[in-house]
């Protein structure tokens, strides 16, 4: 009953972000709540906060990404860190229980004690990944969900979501900071893999100062670093699946990025139909995963195989030989592994005027760009021959991406969360605003 239900709010929530937009569906949402959560800001401002208490969370309430990778290198047993994952999934929460990991529902009243209570958010997202009404006060460590292609957060100043991060001095950026309070909370510490990714994207995009951000790479990308299994494989949905491709002859990985408006999403079914005739060719598989915030899914054909939601596409992405996408942040990831990469983006134009990017097409896709199914049909025919060109490009940019990554980004985070004592956590946490914070 839980897992239906949550997936009947989740099409629901699509629904009515496709006829209202992303920008009107969260004020819908927002407004009649915003008594309540102003009341709950000021209860957690002045709540005493246990600097060893950290919280992880993830979106969509799945097990994926930065922060799972994170909460899973975590001590078992620490005196000075007791790490719990945050969710409204009873199925998640359970399984999570029965390997002896640390689990709250998020609207259980344990669930509510601990974000009251927590020295520390650690989010991938939003904080609204662990707790959208009682983050105030609490240290915040976001380990985003990427290095961004395109333009995100502050950076976004055209299409439906460049009102969420206007302007703060006018009445209406006001008013948004007031309901979206949530959204356009700055956090205390960000997650980069380089100096160059920081200056390039996430400082303009978070509004922080460079000393705000850490850069020692994400902890989804150590598996792909050192060839190992993924930490995240046990719990993810698709597990069994990821034993059947570990030996694949040729496995193309097409993982396409959302579009803000749903009306222009670009369909992926002739898409799958020209990557999987030429894997099929070549006795191979193509290996289809929608994101999140996309309604499109693929048709179930040979030679197409589907990760589902609560898969972590990163536990994958070591398995694909050739990436096909457009302008998602798995392209970085893929530079770690040195192969090739197509892009294929036929509403490159539409989607630079109504989003905008932060690297041109010759910069930040050291790839072939196929704008149509013609040229994509070319690419992916010639990508043996097209390899050797374009590997030098790619590395170059990987020197940029991720400097002197080398695999450790879990351990390196763990060890600033566990190096904050108590007598300096009250200097550390409030580094990007005034935010009070009460330790004990």
């Amino acid at each position: 009953m839980g897992s239906w239900w949550t997936q009947a709010r989740i099409s629901s929530v699509k629904k009515i972000v496709r006829i209202f937009g992303p920008t009107y569906s969260l004020l819908l949402r927002r407004i009649p709540e915003l008594p309540l959560r102003l009341a709950a800001k000021h209860l957690a401002r002045v709540f005493p906060r246990d600097h060893r208490l950290i919280l992880f969370g993830a979106d969509y309430n799945t097990f994926t990404d930065n922060t799972a990778y994170q909460y899973l290198a975590m001590p078992a047993t620490d005196p000075e860190a007791r790490s719990v994952w945050v969710t409204s999934s009873k199925q998640l929460a359970v399984t999570l229980e029965q390997d002896g990991l640390d689990v709250v529902l998020r609207t259980s009243l344990k669930g509510i004690w601990s974000a009251l209570r927590a020295g520390t958010y650690v989010y991938g997202s939003y904080v609204s990944d662990i707790n959208g009404w009682f983050y105030e006060g609490a240290r915040l460590i976001n380990l985003w969900h990427g290095i961004p292609l395109k333009r995100i957060e502050h950076d976004i100043h055209l299409g439906p979501l460049a009102s969420i991060y206007g302007e703060r001095n006018s009445r209406r950026g006001q008013f948004y900071s007031l309901v979206l309070a949530e959204r356009r909370q700055k956090p205390d510490i960000l997650l980069s893999s380089s100096r160059f990714v920081s200056e390039k994207c996430l400082q303009s995009a978070f509004q922080l100062a460079s000393g705000q951000i850490l850069e020692v790479g994400l902890p989804r990308n150590d598996h792909l670093m050192h060839q190992r299994q993924p930490s995240l494989l046990r719990y993810t949905p698709s597990r069994d699946l990821w034993a059947s491709l570990a030996g694949a002859a040729t496995l193309i990985g097409f993982f396409p990025t959302w579009r803000d408006s749903q009306r222009a999403e670009v369909t992926v079914a002739e898409t799958l139909e020209v990557l999987r005739k030429w894997a099929v060719s070549r006795g191979g598989t193509v290996l289809y995963k929608p994101h999140d915030n996309s309604s499109q899914q693929a048709h179930d054909k040979e030679g197409v195989l589907q990760l589902r939601r609560g898969d972590d596409l990163t536990a994958f992405l070591g398995l694909c030989h050739i990436l096909v996408t457009d302008y998602s942040s798995v392209a970085f990831d893929f530079l770690l592994l040195n192969r090739p990469i197509i892009y294929y983006t036929p509403d490159y134009h539409s989607y630079a005027a109504t989003r905008g990017f932060y690297f041109d097409r010759e910069e930040g896709m050291p790839g072939p760009i196929a704008e149509n199914l013609l040229e994509l049909r070319e690419a992916i025919g010639q990508i043996d021959e097209l390899d050797s060109m374009y590997k030098p490009k790619r590395e170059r940019l990987r020197g940029k991406i991720w400097n002197e990554y080398v695999g450790q980004s879990a351990e390196q985070v763990l060890q600033f969360l566990l190096e904050r004592k108590a007598d300096e956590y009250s200097s550390v946490v409030n580094i990007s605003s005034a935010r009070k914070v009460r330790v004990f």
